[in-house]
């Protein structure tokens, strides 16, 4: 988990680096047996949460990693998309 945090962080300073914005994807489970349960240092950065509920809302979040609620929520998965582009996620913010 110490690398897995290492690697992530230096991600991020390398996003910031270049200008660019970064994110958090993860669920409680994988964050929590990534990086631990108790790490909460990337925080600050929105967090898309891929759940699928079938629902557009946060009833099911569990607080992690420092986030009270994620910023994006991915609700349902392998929805046909318009214009036959196949299959898309669905997202809720």
């Amino acid at each position: 988990q110490v690398a897995n945090r290492q690697f992530l962080l230096d991600l991020v300073g390398q996003c910031k680096d270049m200008g660019v914005n970064a994110g958090i994807y993860s669920t409680k489970w994988d964050w929590d047996n990534v990086v631990g349960a108790s790490w909460n240092e990337l925080a600050e950065l929105p967090l898309w949460w891929p759940f699928y509920t079938g629902d557009a809302n946060l009833e099911y979040f569990e607080p992690f990693g420092g986030w009270k609620k994620p910023t994006i929520h991915q609700y349902l998965a392998n929805v046909n998309g318009a214009c036959s582009v196949g299959e898309v996620d669905l997202n809720w913010q």
